[in-house]
C-alpha cells in the first residue's frame, strides 16, 4: 500500500508478487486498497471544509490517529479527479475479480492505474 502511495511502481509490484506467493487472497488485498483510498477521500473532504483540522476533526476520519495524519499528508497532495478515478478503478477491478476474471490481473491493473494516479510523496 505505502509503495503505491509513494509512486514507488517496482516496490509496489515486488510485494504485490510477494503476497502471491505467499497466498494472499486478491479481493482482501482490493478491499485493504479500497479501505485506505476510502480513508483518503475522507481526509481529502475534511481539509476542503477545514484546511487546519483539529484533533477533533481527526477524530472524524474514524481511523488511528497515526493513520488519520498520514491520509491527510498524503491527501494534500491528491486531486478531486485522481481521488474519484482511483476510487473508480478499484471498483473496477473489484467488479472483474468477482464476475470471474482473473482477480490477480484485475489488482494489478488496478495498482498500476493508481501509480499513475497518485502522485509521489514530496521529499
Amino acid at each position: 500500500m505505502r509503495a503505491v502511495l509513494e509512486g514507488e511502481a517496482k516496490a509496489a509490484f515486488r510485494h504485490l508478487r510477494r503476497l502471491r506467493e505467499e497466498g494472499e487472497e486478491p479481493l482482501r488485498l482490493l478491499g485493504a486498497f479500497a479501505w485506505q483510498f476510502s480513508l483518503l477521500a475522507r481526509a481529502w473532504m475534511l481539509l476542503e471544509e477545514n484546511p487546519r483540522p483539529t484533533e477533533a476533526d481527526l477524530a472524524r476520519l474514524e481511523a488511528h490517529p497515526y493513520a488519520a495524519k498520514r491520509a491527510l499528508e498524503l491527501a494534500r497532495g491528491l486531486s478531486k479527479e485522481a481521488l474519484e478515478a482511483s476510487l473508480d478503478a478499484l471498483i473496477q477491478a473489484e467488479r472483474r475479480a468477482k464476475e470471474g476474471k482473473d482477480p490477480w490481473l484485475a489488482l494489478e491493473r488496478a495498482v498500476y492505474t493508481l501509480l499513475h494516479l497518485t502522485p509521489a510523496e514530496p521529499a
